[in-house]
């Protein structure tokens, strides 16, 4: 079984204090190369992976975990990097100086979370301002050019799959190729972005999503809908969120599903060698 990770994080993230309690979730982290071969690469053996930062509570600290990313994978071919980007007032310089880094070797993904942004951003362009749809532009148009990917987390909050309809409308056409990280990884999440992402194909959108901290229901219903509306499974992605995610957990969501065995093969790694590799 050949396996291609479509994103997990490498940094420190640390201790913070979370609603007044300190909080430091990781056992091991992925904050240096040796303890990121050691309890990643060659404990789980993925063929490839896309690596992106930690995003922090703290939005300025986070652009230090850009560095990592480009440490690591100049130290490992079969490492894809993605550099964090936030169009929030107080970190927009640094984004935009990120943005204008590319191309880098290897670099090939430009990562946002809308939960982190600041005042009453989101996705859906009708919460932004004049310079923030400059910068927006400025990511797909970027992304068109190198051909890179544009990740985007999926959730609640700004990060809720209906803040995104009308940055589909927006951009769906342009090209830029959008993955939806966690497919909405809430059970409501699923009940609205999967109709929606079917939606998105059905109309040519260059739209993928990965599995990654989905509920149990979600790859299966998501599948059962591609079928049903005669959509190949070629925008299905594997990816373990390690260390959020659990690795092995996330693998057997995926041999679970009851799909062909080429159909599987693509999921965990074809799909996303034709769009990071090929």
């Amino acid at each position: 079984m050949v396996v291609f990770d479509a994103h997990c994080h490498v940094g420190k993230w640390g201790t913070w204090d979370i609603m007044g309690k300190y909080v430091t979730p990781f056992p091991y982290e992925y904050s240096e190369f040796p303890e990121f071969m050691e309890h990643y690469m060659n404990r789980y053996k993925p063929e490839y992976a896309v690596i992106v930062p930690h995003y922090l509570p703290d939005r300025f600290r986070t652009f230090e975990l850009n560095h990592v990313v480009m440490d690591f994978v100049r130290k490992d071919e079969r490492l894809i990097g993605g550099l964090w980007v936030n169009p929030s007032p107080d970190v927009y310089s640094i984004s935009l100086e990120v943005l204008e880094s590319y191309p880098i070797p290897r670099i090939k993904v430009i990562k946002m979370s809308p939960d982190a942004w600041s005042n009453n951003l989101s996705p859906d362009p009708r919460t932004w301002d004049e310079r923030t749809r400059s910068f927006m532009d400025s990511v797909i148009d970027i992304a068109i050019k190198y051909h890179l990917v544009v990740h985007f987390h999926t959730g609640v909050n700004r990060s809720d799959p209906t803040n995104y309809q009308h940055f589909m409308e927006l951009y769906g056409n342009s090209g830029a190729a959008i993955q939806f990280v966690h497919m909405g990884n809430l059970a409501g999440g699923h009940f609205k972005f999967i109709p929606m992402f079917i939606e998105w194909l059905k109309l040519g959108y260059n739209a993928y999503c990965d599995i990654s901290l989905s509920r149990g229901f979600g790859p299966r219903w998501l599948i059962s809908e591609m079928h049903r509306s005669n959509l190949s499974l070629e925008r299905i992605l594997f990816a373990s969120d390690e260390p959020w995610g659990d690795y092995p957990s996330e693998i057997a969501k995926i041999q679970n599903l009851r799909i062909s065995e080429n159909e599987m093969h693509n999921i965990l790694f074809q799909n996303a060698f034709n769009l990071y590799i090929n």
